[in-house]
């Protein structure tokens, strides 16, 4: 885990106390406040933070927290109910699946790009690891939302449709660290829509 200045330290420390408005007004080499970076561990889902285009990513803080962009509101407010609701809930089956889900901190609004975006505040499960090895899965033969439209629906029917109708998931996207070479490799969402049944084996195998 990276070792914070006091002057960083004290920032952060002081991130969730701030408005919305000072928080924005904090600047940084990447025209984010002080301690917070693009998530670089990210291999599929959402975009990366590209500041010509001015695209919203994940984001990550110094003290290991992950921001979540919330893109589309109706989405985004069905998530931070679904974590919300797993912060209080006693049924069985949530209370299992909570030991498999990031700790979640809430939401935060930052000001990017000249635009107010909420985020999840999500724990970075691969805070302290050097050379973290990361693979993206869509659990599930169906992708697309329920209340998506017939045209959204058709297009997520032909994505991913050999895997998913094989094993039930699909490979989205992972990165994985090559002891021989000492390189970290990454394979894309464009690599991961080429993969057929036998590709997928062969991903998850995949050792360098």
């Amino acid at each position: 885990m990276t070792t914070l200045d006091s002057q960083t330290d004290k920032t952060l420390s002081n991130l969730d106390k701030l408005s919305n408005t000072e928080l924005a007004e904090i600047p940084s080499d990447h025209g984010l406040p002080v301690g917070i970076s693009p998530l670089e561990s990210r291999v599929a889902g959402h975009p990366s933070l590209d500041i010509e285009r001015q695209t919203i990513g994940m984001l990550r803080r110094s003290d290991g927290r992950v921001y979540k962009p919330v893109v589309k509101p109706l989405l985004g407010k069905r998530e931070i109910s679904f974590y919300e609701n797993l912060q209080i809930s006693q049924d069985p089956v949530m209370l299992q699946l909570k030991n498999y889900v990031p700790r979640y901190y809430g939401t935060t609004e930052l000001q990017i790009f000249g635009r107010r975006v909420t985020f999840l505040t999500l724990k970075d499960i691969t805070d302290g690891m050097a050379e973290p090895c990361v693979m993206d899965i869509k659990i599930g033969r169906r992708t697309w939302d329920p209340l998506a439209t017939p045209e959204k629906k058709a297009t997520e029917e032909l994505k991913y449709a050999e895997s998913k109708r094989t094993y039930g998931f699909c490979i989205t996207g992972f990165q994985v660290y090559c002891v021989s070479s000492g390189q970290l490799k990454q394979f894309g969402k464009h690599y991961g829509k080429t993969l057929d049944a036998k590709g997928v084996v062969e991903g998850i195998l995949l050792t360098c």
